[in-house]
């Protein structure tokens, strides 16, 4: 799962507008890359590359840690 929050929190780091965003992700305005680091509108896997690149993050860091737990039966 993506973390959207860790994403936003990076490019605001970096001083990356959303227009820029967009425009690399090919949004036609700001609103539509928004609406991806809001939620409403799902990071496709082809996008992870770029914005990976733009963030300057390993593929790793945008998504949640998911430890698996054992639990006995």
């Amino acid at each position: 799962m993506i973390n959207l929050a860790k994403i936003k929190e990076k490019r605001r780091a970096e001083k990356i507008t959303l227009k820029k965003m967009a425009d690399a992700l090919g949004y036609g305005t700001a609103s539509g890359y928004y609406r991806v680091e809001s939620g409403s509108v799902k990071l496709l896997a082809e996008q992870v590359p770029t914005v990976c690149q733009i963030l300057k993050m390993e593929y790793s860091d945008i998504f949640f840690d998911n430890q698996l737990s054992i639990s006995e039966n």
